[in-house]
């Protein structure tokens, strides 16, 4: 069902607006989150806490009991300075929203506006969640689940919006199972000897060392993962060295880790690390490693999944659903579906042949507005539909 009349349309696309216009890095949102609980207990009678510092956490009781729904949306912004020529781009310098969280919030106080109006109709409980620092790990996610911010719910779902070229507005993209990537760095320090480079076997040269530590690490995906494991281990910074003519001490590296499968992730680490032990024992070299683990992979219930893919035919048509690979992307949502059952999925929001050229995180991303009602309409028909499914699985499932 579509619910969204011009007057709220035009409401969710002012509080975009505004959100976008003063946006806040990660953990720093004290605004951002001020203004999302003024708005919204302007127009609803739902009570908005803050259960972390700069969360926004909303809870609707339905007229009768039943299971409870979680809706999240993520509100901080990036340090990038924008680009877009916006009438209401950053008034923050060096900050903006290019990620599209000014665009999650407003539509999840757009839903919070309908499903309060239809309390009377609800047969469960539904609860807001406005999250902080997705975007700085180690996310703003876990702290609100530690407060409790998941008791007594039965599922939880979340959208991203997203531009990738031609995924136009009222299109949704989602996985069943692995549908995003654990996000891992590893940094590393290679300490040899330096001397002149007249002289090459009186050093140790971290930079030789380096290259094949890098050399044996690339090779981990082809011959220690099995080829049916999809994985991305990329070393992007490799420093050392200031003279032509000298051997550095040091050399330092870091880069990305990416799969979709905690025992890789144990794997890798433990392979780069055998690698390190190796190749430096050689050479008679010392080795620092930080392996910083990231967010985990995003995996997706299956009866949820069906929940977000019946809900968008329903509203759009099966033509408007992408079963898409999963993603390389990391997201915080990751440590609510480690506690509860639920899902993620994208949301179009511009094609290039319409001019929306600039992905997520770059100065020039812009998003086609009417992307919002969708994604509203989405969140607010998944939540109804949900609180029926679900009732009728606990039913079903008690012998």
């Amino acid at each position: 069902m579509k619910f969204i009349n011009d007057k709220l349309e035009n409401l969710i696309i002012k509080w975009r607006r505004y959100i976008h216009e003063n946006p806040e890095l990660s953990n720093q949102e004290a605004n951002t989150a001020k203004y999302i609980k003024e708005e919204l207990n302007s127009c609803t009678n739902i009570n908005f806490k803050e259960l972390t510092k700069n969360s926004v956490i909303g809870y609707l009781k339905g007229k009768n009991d039943g299971p409870t729904i979680a809706l999240r949306a993520d509100i901080d912004a990036l340090p990038i300075e924008e680009d877009t020529g916006l009438t209401f781009s950053s008034k923050n310098k060096g900050i903006m929203h290019a990620c599209g969280h000014d665009a999650h919030a407003a539509m999840l106080m757009g839903a919070a506006t309908i499903l309060n109006e239809m309390k009377d109709s609800i047969n469960g409980n539904i609860k807001f969640i406005f999250q902080p620092a997705e975007e700085e790990q180690p996310g703003g996610a876990i702290p609100l689940i530690e407060k409790g911010v998941l008791e007594n719910v039965d599922m939880i779902f979340g959208q991203h919006i997203m531009v990738i070229g031609d995924l136009e507005p009222g299109t949704i993209a989602i996985n069943k199972g692995a549908f995003m990537a654990s996000g891992d760095i590893v940094e590393i320090t290679i300490k040899g000897k330096g001397g002149h480079s007249s002289a090459p076997e009186q050093s140790i040269n971290p930079i030789i060392i380096g290259q094949k530590v890098i050399s044996s690490i690339n090779e981990i995906n082809n011959y220690i993962l099995s080829p049916h494991d999809v994985s991305s281990i990329a070393i992007c910074k490799f420093t050392s060295g200031n003279a032509p003519n000298i051997i550095p001490e040091y050399a330092t590296l870091s880069g990305s880790i990416r799969t979709f499968d905690n025992k890789n992730r144990d794997l890798i680490e433990n392979k780069i690390r055998d690698i390190l032990d190796g190749v430096c024992k050689i050479y008679g070299a010392k080795y620092e490693l930080n392996y910083i683990r990231g967010y985990d992979p995003v995996i997706n219930d299956d009866l949820a999944s069906d929940i977000v893919i019946n809900t968008a035919i329903e509203l759009f048509g099966e033509e408007k659903i992408l079963f898409t690979k999963p993603l390389m992307a990391s997201e915080d949502f990751s440590s609510y579906l480690n506690v509860k059952p639920g899902a993620f999925f994208i949301l179009g929001a511009g094609t290039i042949k319409d001019g929306y050229s600039s992905l997520n995180h770059s100065p020039g991303f812009r998003i086609d507005e009417r992307a919002l009602k969708f994604g509203t309409e989405m969140l607010v028909n998944i939540a109804l539909n949900a609180l029926i499914k679900i009732k009728s699985y606990l039913k079903n499932s008690i012998i």
